[in-house]
């Protein structure tokens, strides 16, 4: 019902994109999803990591707000 993926971009790893199925949207699941690739990363010894989102994706730009990232540039 959700997902987020990791992608390598000249050796900067990025989560995206997460999908998260319109029927379970606001239940937390793509949270969990983006959790549990910064713990896979974290155990890999990988201390910086990216997210791609699309300028006026409120919600990606929400969650990964509340998860500690930080706006560096527009995509």
């Amino acid at each position: 019902l959700a997902a987020s993926f990791v992608v390598v971009v000249e050796g900067v790893r990025y989560i995206d994109p997460v999908l998260t199925a319109a029927a379970v949207k606001g239940r937390g699941l793509g949270t969990a999803m983006v959790c549990r690739s910064l713990r896979s990363l974290a155990a890999d010894d990988i201390a910086e990591v990216g997210a791609a989102i699309t300028d006026g994706n409120e919600p990606s730009e929400r969650l990964f707000t509340r998860l500690g990232f930080v706006r560096t540039g527009s995509w």
